[in-house]
C-alpha cells in the first residue's frame, strides 16, 4: 500500500506507553516499536530484529536499549545494534529501521518520510489537548460499510435539528 510519507502521523497517546515499558502497534503496514527513554524523550523502532526477525517487543527493555528475546542483541534509540551477549564487539552493520518520534498535546507523533525533514513545527496544532482535565476516549464500533458511516458524519444538513 501507498502512503503519504513526509508529514506527522499519530502513533499512540503517550499514556498509552507504559512507565519501563514499550508499545507494540502496527503503523503504515508494519510492525513499530514505542518505548519512553531514560531522557524523557521516546524512541520508535521497527518491532522486528534484523538477526532473526523476532519481535523486539518479546524482549527487554534495559535503560535506553531494547534487548532481542531470540540472541539478546541489544539495540539503542537510533537503530544500531550496542550490545552483543557473546565475546564480539556489536556490528556495525546490524541495525534496526527508526523513525523519528515527538510528543506533543498528549499523542506521540511519528514521520515516515525523509528525517531530514522532520520538523516538530509542522505537528497539527491540538494545543487544546494540552490541558490538564481528564481526557476520556473510546471506541465505537458500527457493523457498517466505511463509505456509509463518513457520508453521515460529513452530512451536515441534518445539523440544525440536532439538540
Amino acid at each position: 500500500m501507498s502512503y503519504v510519507r513526509n508529514l506527522w502521523y499519530m502513533a499512540a497517546w503517550a499514556e498509552e506507553v507504559p512507565d519501563g515499558g514499550m508499545l507494540s502497534r502496527v503503523l503504515l503496514d508494519r510492525k513499530w516499536l514505542i518505548h519512553r527513554l531514560d531522557s524523557g524523550d521516546y524512541a520508535m523502532l521497527e518491532d522486528r530484529c534484523p538477526h532473526r526477525f523476532v519481535p523486539l517487543s518479546l524482549g527487554r527493555k534495559q535503560g535506553d536499549v531494547i534487548h532481542c528475546a531470540y540472541h539478546g542483541l541489544g539495540f539503542g534509540p537510533d537503530g544500531a545494534c550496542v550490545h552483543n551477549p557473546f565475546p564480539q564487539d556489536p556490528p556495525a552493520h546490524v541495525r534496526t529501521a527508526t523513525m523519528p518520534v515527538v510528543a506533543r498535546h498528549r499523542g506521540l507523533w511519528f514521520w515516515p518520510g525523509d528525517p531530514a525533514l522532520a520538523d516538530p513545527a509542522l505537528i497539527p496544532d491540538f494545543a487544546f489537548l494540552d490541558s490538564d482535565k481528564p481526557m476520556t476516549r473510546g471506541v465505537l464500533q458500527i457493523a457498517g460499510n466505511y463509505e456509509l458511516i463518513t457520508d453521515n458524519l460529513m452530512d451536515l444538513t441534518h445539523a440544525e435539528f440536532l439538540d
